[in-house]
């Protein structure tokens, strides 16, 4: 099957493969933004650990 825009004998798995790829990169990309927005406004950043919420 030919896929408009991709080189011929490409699949759909590797198709489905790259945008999954491409999804971590920006979810990275975006949760670095927001860890270098909280550095830059000094605001504490939003930790959830087990062992910080009084529970021993």
């Amino acid at each position: 099957m030919f896929f408009k825009g991709y080189p011929p004998r490409t699949t759909i798995d590797m198709i489905l493969q790259k945008q999954e790829e491409e999804a971590e990169i920006r979810s990275r990309q975006v949760a670095n933004e927001k860890v270098q927005g909280w550095l830059e406004t000094s605001e504490p950043l939003p930790l959830f650990l087990g062992s910080d919420r009084g529970g021993g």
